[in-house]
């Protein structure tokens, strides 16, 4: 059991701390309560200054699997079981909820350096926590070490990719933790299931451990670290994405991008959501004429994708011919000055 949450069962009367009322949800959450008959349950131990912001905080952090959705967690359903357990209006509420979910409070996976949590995240496509190391095995110690260190660019053929997280802000034990890691082909709107999965590199898994410095599945409590075990990556020549995902045993459980229901899906609007999802676009070998990029309309409505590209090489009025094999070419188009 976590210490925090011990401290919250023995304690006599009210949840006094901070620490306590975080011990007091999870106990909740832990007992099966609903959010809504948590929050009635714990408010009645609450002191009056506590204020509603740090009470939606905790909620939003102990029961993310009920608020999240396949774009990420929904200030309106956290607003609904604020409304209902606390008696103030749906308006209040939902403002609080807003708040609650700027900020991610749980398992990390940096998407860019200095990355604190902020939702959502103004930078999502050079994840500072996916590393590759080639075919060098690392362990969990000179990952979490070299904490800001992406070791060596991935090559073509076989990689180890690695993930790294930690615990922001959650103020209690998390245990469990599990990534998956996937290869993307270049390109848009790419369903999940059309990624390629990595596997383990013991024990050909589709799930990794997180493990801690000393190579044990990591408990992490705030500001605690993590690294993956070995993923095995098979990278394609060119351009290619790695996207690692992360759940745990108790709380963050729906990360799983295989079970989004097919349909029209805005993966980036999902990515830049999730704090415990990162992305990670690589090039096994240097960009060198034609590059095939590939995108789906995911579901039977006719859809129109437009393209913006930018070019920093070509001379001022020079010509890129942009040429779909299954529709109408277009004439060719014509960048502007040299950036």
């Amino acid at each position: 059991m976590n210490d925090i949450v011990k401290e919250a069962v023995s304690a006599p009367g009210m949840l006094d701390s901070e620490s306590e009322l975080w011990g007091g949800v999870i106990l909740r959450q832990m007992k099966g309560d609903s959010d809504v008959q948590a929050m009635i349950t714990v408010r009645k131990k609450m002191p009056a200054r506590t204020s509603n912001q740090l009470f939606s905080d905790v909620f939003a952090a102990v029961y993310i699997d009920t608020y999240w959705t396949s774009q990420g967690a929904s200030a309106d359903i956290l607003a609904t079981s604020l409304a209902a357990a606390m008696g103030i209006s749906q308006v209040d509420a939902l403002q609080y909820a807003r708040v609650s979910f700027r900020q991610w409070r749980g398992i990390l996976c940096r998407k860019y350096p200095g990355d604190g949590g902020a939702i959502p995240s103004p930078n999502y496509f050079n994840a500072l926590d996916i590393v590759t190391s080639q075919v060098l095995v690392l362990t969990p110690r000179e990952l979490i070490d070299h904490w800001d260190s992406t070791v060596n660019p991935p090559k073509a053929g076989v990689n180890y990719a690695y993930a790294r997280c930690q615990n922001l802000g959650f103020e209690g034990e998390i245990s469990g933790i599990k990534v998956r890691m996937f290869a993307v082909p270049a390109g848009f709107t790419q369903t999940a299931s059309s990624w390629v999965q990595c596997r383990t590199r013991d024990g050909d898994q589709e799930e990794g451990n997180i493990l801690d410095r000393n190579g044990h599945p990591a408990k992490l409590t705030t500001g605690e670290r993590g690294a993956s075990e070995a993923f095995v990556a098979d990278l394609p020549l060119g351009h290619v994405c790695l996207v690692a995902t992360i759940t745990d045993a108790d709380f963050f459980t729906k990360n799983n991008p295989l079970t989004i229901e097919q349909g029209n899906w805005n993966f980036v609007t999902w990515l830049i959501n999730n704090g415990a999802a990162a992305w990670r676009n690589v090039n096994t070998v240097p960009k060198l004429g034609e590059t095939s990029l590939v995108f789906h309309n995911q579901d039977g409505t006719p859809e129109q994708f437009s393209f913006v590209r930018r070019c920093c090489t070509n001379p001022e009025q020079g010509e890129t011919p942009l040429s779909p094999n299954k529709f109408t070419p277009q004439p060719p188009y014509k960048d502007g000055p040299a950036c």
